[in-house]
């Protein structure tokens, strides 16, 4: 599922057809669901899709982007959609649950051991995934994180309301938005342990680099000493002066590494990721399209770093190649978790 490939959202595989030895795949289009579509019930999305897409059609052209939902309205997932998960958006504790695009990508994340094929044979072999199932949001049921029709938290969030301190730090839970993302974190997280866990026990987990990357935060107003800005905006849909949306999870670890797990407050972003996958295998790596440096510490050592934030990212209304409506911020001493060392900008040039 590799992001974005010929810039669609459904990843275009033919970009690798001239490249020898690439097998591609698309995992996260129902691949591995679990739900047994019955034609009936395909019949029945479709009728829904067709009503709604009608009705929204019929409104008012000011009315139709408001009912449209830049298309979370046309997301069917069986007997629950989209449309009615909206109507609890403020209950924390209890909803209906079942997405089909988070489903989808939650299904493939369990399928990875099923995916992994184990060989003896002497060959050096990369293997890049991509999931969604952090992106898609919904709630989940707890302890378990695990997707089901009905969703009724309610007795094991009054009993472990203390679970969102850590060191004298609270992230704030207060709404759904925040619980849904919360929950996905943690049911990726479990999945991804598992499979690791499946590494492990086949022998291939202490001779694989490995990497997850995120490809980057949210603003979700959690912690208020991460906020350089007022909380709230209406500006944009979500507040781009919170710098957890600059800062995404990266976990790395090398050939070998078996020891303790250790956090590192380092600078760095997901552009480091090549250079991490490629260090101590090819000397001085070149991008092979642009032949510019992999890794340029000249750039990421700057006294000044700059971010962008835009509403407009979806590759249906940017064209794909470029972001239109930035707003731009830069980031001094390389200390993300000060808020002080973020500030506003003027476009650079």
């Amino acid at each position: 599922d590799p992001s974005y490939a010929g810039y669609c959202s459904m990843p275009d595989l033919s970009i690798f057809d001239d490249y020898p030895n690439i097998n591609s795949f698309n995992t996260e289009f129902g691949m591995f669901r679990t739900n047994n579509d019955t034609e009936q019930t395909i019949q029945n999305i479709w009728r829904r899709n067709f009503f709604c897409y009608g009705l929204m059609k019929a409104m008012p052209l000011f009315l139709q982007s408001e009912i449209y939902q830049e298309g979370i309205y046309f997301e069917p997932s069986n007997n629950d959609t989209v449309l009615k998960q909206a109507n609890y958006s403020e209950q924390v504790t209890l909803s209906p649950g079942l997405i089909r695009s988070f489903n989808f990508a939650y299904e493939a994340l369990c399928a990875y051991p099923d995916m992994t094929n184990i060989t003896a044979e002497e060959k050096n072999t990369f293997l890049m995934i991509t999931n969604s199932t952090t992106h898609n949001v919904i709630l989940l049921q707890e302890p378990n994180y695990v997707p089901q029709t009905t969703i009724d938290n309610h007795n094991y969030d009054q009993e472990h309301k203390d679970r969102f301190t850590l060191n004298g730090q609270t992230l704030e839970m207060e709404n759904a938005y925040q619980m849904a993302h919360y929950q996905s974190n943690m049911a990726a997280l479990i999945k991804l342990g598992e499979w690791l866990d499946y590494l492990r026990e086949n022998d291939v987990y202490d001779n694989t680099r490995i990497i997850i990357v995120a490809d980057h935060g949210w603003s979700l107003e959690q912690l208020d000493e991460m906020l350089f800005g007022p909380k709230g905006t209406t500006e944009t849909l979500y507040n781009p002066e919170d710098a957890m949306a600059y800062n995404p999870l990266l976990l790395y670890k090398d050939f070998g590494n078996t020891g303790t797990f250790d956090v590192d407050y380092t600078f760095m972003t997901n552009a480091d990721t090549p250079y991490l996958a490629m260090q101590g295998i090819f000397d001085n790596p070149l991008h092979p399209i642009t032949h510019r440096p992999v890794f340029n510490p000249d750039a990421k050592n700057a006294d000044k770093l700059y971010t962008m934030y835009t509403d407009n990212w979806s590759v249906e209304y940017n064209g794909g190649k470029t972001f239109d409506d930035c707003l731009w911020f830069s980031l001094s001493n390389q200390d993300v978790l000060n808020k002080n060392n973020w500030k506003k900008e003027e476009e650079p040039q």
